[in-house]
């Protein structure tokens, strides 16, 4: 459960991202969801410069409230019409920044939708070779946190038309009014705008800390929950919580620092501004005494519309690292985009006829980087109907050849894959796969109920469809069993369910899809002995009329192929059947009594006196490295 040496950034897929495109080739990108709001998005900002105009005359209304207030004759009928008009603005403005706040918001969340429903389209259809490279975290970064980065920008750009305009007018009606505070004011931008970018920026870089380093707390939770009962097994529950505490802890400290960091924020654009005012009202005081041109309504318009000036630059200063962090946000997301898929359909691609079920493998090599070949030469033809069996060492290119370069999630680096006539590069892939069920050693099932999971690869199927394969494969009984039968919710990928029980159900979901060609990865290695007999049975039913793989460590499984196929390294190097197999005394006879003769499935008969010396004598050793399940040739069964 150690994270190695890799920070919670990489892991989270937040680390530092160099911008690719232009901000322009952005923006044109951003424009294919943007232009089916445009109207709306015209009206919304019409609404915000009204507003802003609004926050411009509102001052101005109050000055000539002030300053009737200040004369001898003052009276509330003089005083009325200034007080109803500055409550209608007031009301107006909260009205009409009410609306455009909802607009905005609802296009916001829109077109969020559209971004994240198009990426994960997108990598629901990208190659497996692309989803393997790719860190997890690095992909789910990409659909939730930069979206999200990105309808943060979305809302800054929006509100930056507001400012512009508040800076603008507001300077305006300053110098017109009283160019002296104008002047004032404009000294103070650059103090203003320094320190609010400083601020800013170390502030990012803080905030993309707190965020990187709560994610790997997640994760760290995550993974500790689901691995707490190999914890507990090793006693090491103190250690498990040690290492979450020293995560939190640099998430605390992370926190810290961008505590401290606000600290300075709104205090020090505060002292500027308050700085500011008495420099303003000094200021007025001293053009009052010389000149008795300034009215107290006049020292109030300076001050608001000073701040309104002052304020806006403040906010746009600190506006341009998030538009930048929303810009390389939209850089990533275009990436997965723009990925070119390792495996398309040729041009002319053709359905895959089903005439005849028979499977080629023509000098196939494969590598998974350059140059390091997992398979290699492998040449080998199974006929329509047949049961293969295929056996070998651990990591020997089992699953590799049939459960990925088969139904082509992946290409052959040399030679060619048919079914039938056709090479598999010149069918469709929805085709082939169609045409193939795969059940693997890993079960998975996806939230939804159990009938809902079963009818997956077969969603028209009729529930005596259903039940007549569950009942062939003796899942009816365990299935009906559930609290709500086949009804039962599943939740966390089938966390309440046994590991046998799931592959039951990815079983029953595989044979109710019907397909023509079987591929089996230890489809039932996490089953108990008595309920893999019993699907077992069913299986054979099941396999004929259907060219079926049988990737298989179960002895059982092995004896009842038509052939067997040994890959060793990489390379075919037996094939048979049981009987030739064992009297060419080969890899699969030394695999059969160190491994398979272990299981206690069937007792072994085999003339010790014909083995070789070195097998009685000492392991039987293979060429390169020892697999991983082997046993001692001369260990005794228990």
């Amino acid at each position: 459960m150690g994270h190695g040496t890799r920070g919670p950034g990489r892991a989270l897929g937040l680390e530092k991202h160099k911008r690719a495109r232009s901000t322009k080739v952005l923006l044109a990108s951003l424009w294919k969801y943007l232009k089916n709001y445009i109207w709306s998005i015209f009206f919304a900002a019409s609404l915000i410069i009204l507003y802003s105009l609004f926050s411009l005359v509102t001052p101005l209304i109050l000055k000539t409230g002030i300053d009737k207030v200040t004369e001898e004759d003052a009276s509330m009928k003089i005083l009325m019409p200034v007080i109803v008009s500055f409550f209608v603005l007031v009301i107006l403005g909260w009205i009409i920044n009410s609306i455009s706040t909802i607009i905005l918001t609802k296009i916001n969340s829109k077109m969020l939708h559209e971004v994240r429903t198009d990426l994960y389209r997108k990598l629901s259809y990208s190659d497996m070779s692309y989803i393997k490279n790719e860190q997890s975290g690095n992909i789910t970064a990409r659909v939730t946190s930069d979206t999200g980065e990105l309808a943060t920008g979305i809302q800054i750009s929006t509100s930056i038309v507001a400012q512009l305009l508040l800076i603008i007018g507001s300077f305006v009606i300053l110098l017109v009014t009283n160019w002296v505070i104008a002047l004032i004011s404009i000294a103070a931008v650059p103090i203003a705008f320094g320190i609010s970018s400083i601020l800013s920026y170390f502030g990012r870089k803080i905030v993309l800390r707190v965020r990187r380093a709560f994610g790997y707390v997640s994760g760290k939770m995550a993974e500790g929950l689901s691995g707490i009962a190999v914890a507990k097994s090793f006693n090491r529950e103190e250690e498990l919580a040690t290492e979450l505490r020293e995560l939190n802890q640099q998430h605390y400290n992370y926190s810290k620092q961008f505590g401290f960091l606000m600290m300075f924020v709104m205090p020090s654009i505060s002292a500027l501004s308050y700085a500011l005012f008495t420099l303003i009202i000094y200021m007025s005081g001293w053009l009052n005494k010389t000149t008795n041109v300034i009215s107290l309504g006049d020292i109030y318009l300076s001050i608001n519309l000073s701040q309104q000036f002052l304020f806006p630059i403040v906010m746009l200063a600190m506006s341009f690292p998030q538009l930048e962090s929303a810009f390389g946000a939209m850089d990533r997301i275009i990436d997965i985009f723009d990925a070119k898929p390792a495996i398309s359909d040729a041009p002319d691609a053709k359905s895959l006829q089903e005439e005849d079920d028979s499977v080629h493998f023509k000098n196939v090599s494969f590598a998974y980087k350059e140059g390091n070949y997992v398979l290699k030469n492998i040449n080998f033809s199974a006929k329509p109907g047949e049961l293969i069996a295929v056996v070998g060492h651990t990591g020997a290119g089992k699953t590799t050849l049939f459960s990925y370069l088969l139904p082509r999630f992946y290409d052959v680096t040399e030679g060619e894959i048919y079914i039938g006539n056709q090479n598999i590069k010149e069918v469709t892939q929805s085709s082939l796969r169609q045409a193939i069920g795969l059940v693997t050693q890993e079960p998975f099932l996806f939230s939804g109920t159990v009938y809902e999971n079963i009818i997956y690869g077969k969603p028209d199927a009729t529930e005596e469809e259903v039940r007549s394969i569950c009942e062939r494969i003796n899942a009816d009984e365990f299935i009906e069993a559930l609290q709500h039968g086949y009804n039962t919710k599943i939740v966390e990928g089938g966390k309440r369910l046994s590991s046998g029980q799931k592959q039951i159900i990815t079983i029953a979901r595989t044979m109710l899809a019907n397909p023509r060609i079987l591929v089996l990865d230890e489809a039932t290695s996490r089953l108990d002995a008595y309920t893999e007999s019993l699907v077992q049975a069913a299986q054979m039913e099941l396999f004929k009329g259907r060219t079926t793989f049988v990737i298989a460590h179960r002895l059982s499984t092995i004896k009842d192929a038509d052939r067997i196929i040994v890959l060793d390294h990489g390379r075919l190097v037996e094939v048979g059947t049981h009987e030739e197999l064992m009297e060419k005394k080969g890899i699969y006879q030394d695999l059969y009594t160190t491994y398979y003769a272990y299981q206690g499935l069937e007792k072994v008969d085999i003339d010790i006196e014909e083995l070789e010396p070195e097998i009685v004598e000492k392991p039987i050793k293979p060429k390169k490295k020892p697999a991983q399940f082997k046993l001692d040739s001369k260990k005794k069964k228990p």
